[in-house]
């Protein structure tokens, strides 16, 4: 029997979401010690133990951040590599202020803090890992480059992303409930770039003018939806959204059947190969 895991989307959002929490633990101690040091009147302390908690609260920060890209880049099919590597930088930060701290609070020599210090990266590495260092090209084809897909694909989820926040504070259920539809059939779009990157190059135009478009005039309606906008402008903008849902089921439409005509046109080639060579 397999010992692989079946992949949970929701179970790994949760875990992106807790990861390196922990993190923000490991000063805690050092905040007690600064709040002493203040009610005792050590100023230095307060400034050294400040500095301390800063660092290490900096690195709990910058690891998060690196977590999120690691976990996209993961889950995308294309992806560029995190840059600069954010888990090297955090490792980097807390192997900083793990030694600072056992020199200046510790009482430790300096090269026994650099040990710590050293400890303290290369303990992070071992637990979280190192950054990807490669770009993932998927099956990116001919006269279309990673960099493109990728960008692309990041200006789509990032109106995508804009669309929902925008559902979200719409009045009218019947208007919420077609801008999910919109943002859920755009992400199949997405997806199937990903897949198939031979479709950016049809999706161009759908994704840079149309998508822009239907986001530009929700946050309009946005503006005005609590003064009172009149029936006309609301009736304007429901028929927006349902002419807009139509276009992107066209749009997969479209895609579907070029998949097809392409699909037949391979099965056709090598039909005629085997032919040649007396197989079929």
């Amino acid at each position: 029997m397999s010992n692989a895991k079946r992949y949970n989307p929701q179970l790994e959002k949760i875990s992106g979401k807790v990861r390196g929490i922990g993190l923000y633990l490991l000063p805690l101690p050092l905040a007690l010690m600064t709040i002493a040091a203040l009610w005792q009147g050590d100023f230095s302390g307060v400034l050294m133990g400040a500095l301390e908690f800063s660092l290490f609260t900096l690195a709990a920060i910058v690891a998060r951040h690196g977590f999120r890209l690691e976990q996209e880049y993961t889950r995308r099919r294309i992806a560029r590599a995190p840059r600069p590597p954010w888990k090297s930088l955090a490792a980097t930060t807390l192997g900083i202020a793990t030694g600072i701290t056992a020199w200046f609070s510790g009482g430790y020599g300096i090269g026994s803090s650099a040990l710590f210090g050293i400890g303290a990266f290369i303990s992070f590495h071992l637990l979280y890992g190192l950054d990807p260092r490669r770009d993932k090209s998927g099956n990116v084809s001919l006269g279309v480059t990673t960099k493109e897909v990728v960008e692309m694909l990041d200006k789509a989820e990032v109106k995508l992303a804009a669309l929902e926040q925008a559902a979200a504070r719409i009045h009218e259920p019947d208007y919420v409930r077609s801008l999910r539809r919109i943002v859920a059939n755009t992400r199949t779009i997405v997806e199937g770039i990903e897949k198939d990157p031979a479709d950016l190059a049809r999706s161009r135009k759908f994704l840079n003018t149309h998508l822009a478009g239907i986001l530009r005039v929700t946050n309009s309606y946005l503006r005005v939806q609590d003064g009172e906008p009149g029936d006309e402008l609301k009736q304007g903008f429901g028929t927006l959204l349902n002419d807009f849902e139509r276009t992107v089921q066209d749009h997969q439409a479209e895609l579907l059947e070029n998949d097809r005509f392409d699909l037949d046109v391979q099965i056709k080639v090598l039909e005629t190969q085997l032919n040649k060579e007396g197989i079929y």
